[in-house]
């Protein structure tokens, strides 16, 4: 080949991948689109791929879905929360984000101390589904349950319903039995296993069913010569 012409397709090459994102692994617009000189952006492949908004890279998409979780980079991200310590994740072989796991012990800080309806500074009362209130508000948008043993210390509380917190369910003095109370409430979410990893969920990665592509610079054909890269001009 004239060294004119290889140094044309070179400097063609060079500005190639100056214009449009790459990543190590796959090359130009991460191997699943092709670099619009024009528009100087990915045109991903919208049959297999998205285009993330952050970046404008190409990424696989999320077979199947992702349950309770969103599509980040070609990858599940489960629904997790930081505070709590509650979510989902993707058991092997099932579908993505699919089991709830985390569990959140919530307690109070000294024997004096007992548990209050969230939200306010009414004592919770010890009623048959008090503490599946309880774990339900104080952790919201989660289908959590609780688990908790009532107690009686000697302080006189009023205690209110969970589910009509005007209503009063005990307003015992200490002389006599006292009000039920809680210290110490677990909440569960499904089994209440921990959850493996807040992180992303390796369920896509690459596309299945796709093959993946070489970098431009590096692909070849059978002879050893480089590939002219394919531009949209």
């Amino acid at each position: 080949m004239p060294a004119a012409t290889v140094e044309y397709f070179q400097d063609i090459l060079s500005k190639y991948w100056q214009v449009c994102n790459s990543s190590e692994s796959m090359g130009i617009c991460n191997g699943h689109g092709m670099c619009d000189f024009k528009q100087r952006k990915c045109m991903c492949d919208a049959d297999i791929a998205y285009q993330d908004e952050d970046n404008g890279m190409c990424y696989p998409k999320c077979e199947g879905g992702c349950g309770h979780g969103k599509c980040v980079k070609g990858s599940c991200q489960c629904d997790f929360n930081e505070e709590h310590k509650v979510g989902f994740y993707t058991p092997l072989g099932q579908p993505a984000c699919s089991k709830p796991c985390g569990s959140k012990v919530f307690a109070t800080a000294g024997t004096d101390d007992v548990l209050l309806i969230p939200g306010t500074d009414k004592v919770l009362g010890a009623e048959p589904i008090s503490v599946d209130c309880f774990c339900r508000q104080a952790i919201p948008g989660y289908d959590v349950r609780g688990q908790g043993m009532p107690t009686t210390p000697c302080q006189n509380p009023t205690t209110y319903s969970c589910h009509e917190q005007d209503r009063v369910i005990c307003d015992s003095p200490c002389v006599f039995s006292g009000c039920p109370v809680y210290t110490e409430i677990t909440c569960t979410h499904g089994s209440g296993v921990e959850c493996p990893h807040a992180d992303i969920q390796k369920v896509g990665g690459a596309a299945r069913g796709m093959k993946a592509s070489l970098p431009m610079a590096e692909a070849g054909n059978r002879t050893g010569q480089a590939l002219p890269p394919r531009l949209v001009v």
